[in-house]
């Protein structure tokens, strides 16, 4: 018999930040996420998504962020420069064309069968974000 995970979910994540004013207000222009009261401030920000979970957006002294160099996924190859975070959305094509349309860093939207449809975004401070719905 299979025990119970004592994990529950994911309450937090902590990303690095070059500006965490700046990027919070990206990730509220672009996906309607809230400041709780009294954030941001120029150290922090933190954004809370409509589920509970919070993003923390810490500032770093040097540009760093969140990615990382994937020596082999099956889905994007060798040497992939991974993202960390995949969020979720609904329709995914209103939020591609949205981003699109304001000039983000994106890839294309890339239908993936079974597992439904994607694509990979970078916020201000360079973490690259997946973005993953099975609706178009």
């Amino acid at each position: 018999m299979k025990e119970k995970a004592l994990l529950s979910n994911i309450y937090c994540v902590y990303m690095p930040s070059d500006d965490p004013v700046g990027t919070a207000n990206w990730y509220i222009q672009n996906f309607g996420l809230t400041l709780p009261a009294g954030e941001p401030n120029e150290n922090r920000a933190v954004l809370e998504l409509p589920s509970g979970q919070w993003l923390f957006l810490f500032r770093t002294p040097d540009k760093t962020t969140a990615n990382f160099i994937a020596v082999h996924n099956v889905d994007y190859g060798d040497n992939f420069n991974m993202f960390s975070l995949t969020f979720q959305v609904e329709h995914i094509t209103p939020v591609y064309e949205l981003l699109k349309s304001s000039g983000s860093v994106m890839t294309e939207l890339d239908d993936r069968g079974s597992c439904g449809y994607s694509f990979i975004i970078e916020d201000p401070s360079g973490n690259r974000l997946a973005i993953w719905s099975d609706l178009l």
